[in-house]
């Protein structure tokens, strides 16, 4: 097997931990300015942009490892928010880039994420909402959207140079009293790789919430939760059960969800390491693997807790948990551990800085009480980027970003830090600094 693959890749399978809480409550539909660029869109808005990026990385994060090297990208971004006098609202992104690094140090590939949300009334005390998301994730990519349910979105895989996903879901909730609501809904994710022979993943959640308004400004509930995934290639499967209190509140500029509760996991399956015993593929070849079967059961603390806090023009957001993280097959389900959070300061509508920052750990599930290397997987990562963006002329903006990145060691690789400097130019349809996000 070619183990040309970049350990970063497992980035976005952080990034989307297994949550928490479901939905947090409410009819109300989603804001489709949200995230940095929020700062600017208010209301109805579309912009369009296009960007080349200048890229130089210290260290090659590949399995092979390797020196420093730079390369670029260039690329387009388009996003539209749109409220309708029937209560719904219509949300959409779009963001695509070619990459290509020297010789065989990362390579050639594409970036694309597509993002659709729309939400509307159905009556006084019906409200629908929809939520897809697909894209192609290259080495090194940072994950352009949000999960619609906590525990989806892409699950990137470590012997895989591209990572493609699909993630549909719909939510219904019922408003019975001024107070009490009730809120059901599903997901499915799909999740396939470019290695041949790297076990891609699919699951389906289906959650039921019961939401009590306290007041305006604050709500408890409850939330129960059904997942399963299913591995390619014999790889296993896991059912994972929860069952969590909720709290949102808001005071002032302050907004806080919190919730608490607990995660029973069920996973089995066969992991399929290189340089084993002989077997027969499906397509009648040889292959030399170990067969490593594995079948554990846990139940898992789970708790989260996420602020969000404006400070004149600074907006503030934290977020730490406890919790379940489904795995892909390659990466096994695991427990997870993380805490993350942001800064970010518009300078009027001619420039922006902001500051975000992450830790992760993972700890297999499958492998617990076991002494495997490979199916008792620990795995940890860091990651802090700033970055700034001005107004160069009314349409044209200029950005640098700088990243560091701490990779813990995965199976026989090593752990590996990496710092990143991106160098860009963005011509944009309304003239406000260029944000990724």
């Amino acid at each position: 097997m070619k183990k040309f693959a970049a350990l970063f890749v497992l980035a976005p399978c952080l990034a989307l931990a297994q949550g928490i809480g479901g939905v947090a409550g409410g009819m109300a539909a989603p804001n489709p300015g949200a995230g940095l660029s929020g700062e600017f869109f208010r209301g109805d808005f579309f912009n369009y942009s296009l960007f080349f990026n200048g890229i130089w990385d210290s260290g090659n994060q590949t399995f092979g490892g390797g020196g420093s090297a730079g390369g670029f990208a260039v690329g387009g971004a388009v996003s539209l928010g749109k409220s309708f006098s029937d209560g719904g609202s219509l949300g959409l992104s779009y963001h695509g880039d070619f990459r290509d690094y020297p010789g065989s140090y990362q390579g050639i590939g594409t970036d694309q994420y597509l993002g659709l949300t729309y939400a509307r009334r159905l009556g006084h005390h019906w409200a629908i909402s929809f939520a897809e998301s697909a894209g192609i994730l290259f080495y090194s990519t940072p994950y352009f959207g949000t999960s619609a349910q906590p525990g989806g979105g892409p699950l990137t895989n470590p012997y895989s140079p591209t990572s493609r996903f699909l993630q549909s879901s719909v939510y219904l909730s019922y408003q019975q009293t001024a107070r009490l609501s009730y809120v059901v809904g599903g997901s499915f994710f799909l999740n396939r790789f470019s290695f041949e022979g790297a076990p891609g993943s699919t699951g389906v959640t289906g959650t039921a919430s019961v939401i009590y308004a306290l007041s305006r400004r604050s709500s408890v509930g409850g939330t129960y939760s059904h997942s399963y995934y299913h591995y390619q290639g014999g790889f296993g499967q896991s059912t994972i059960d929860g069952g969590y209190l909720n709290l949102t509140h808001t005071l002032g500029h302050w907004e806080l969800v919190a919730s608490g509760g607990a995660t029973y996991v069920r996973t089995n399956g066969i992991l399929r390491i290189p340089q084993g015993i002989l077997v027969v593929t499906p397509d009648g070849q040889l292959e030399l693997v170990y067969l490593l079967p594995y079948n554990n059961t846990s139940t898992v603390p789970t708790v989260q807790g996420a602020v969000r806090r404006s400070f004149g023009k600074y907006g503030v957001s934290f977020n730490v948990g406890h919790g379940v993280n489904p795995g892909n097959g390659a990466f096994l389900t695991s427990s997870h551990t993380f805490a993350g959070g942001s800064v970010s300061h518009p300078f009027g509508r001619q420039a922006l800085i902001t500051l975000n920052g992450s830790y992760s750990s993972l700890k297999s599930i499958a492998g617990q009480n076991l002494a495997n290397t490979y199916l008792n997987q620990n795995y940890n990562q860091f990651f802090i980027t700033v970055s700034y963006s001005r107004v160069l002329a009314r349409r044209l903006s200029g950005y640098i970003s700088y990243s560091y990145n701490r990779y813990g060691s995965l199976a026989s690789s090593r752990a590996a830090s990496d710092n990143r400097i991106v160098v860009g130019l963005a011509f944009s349809g309304k003239p406000i600094p260029f944000t990724f996000f």
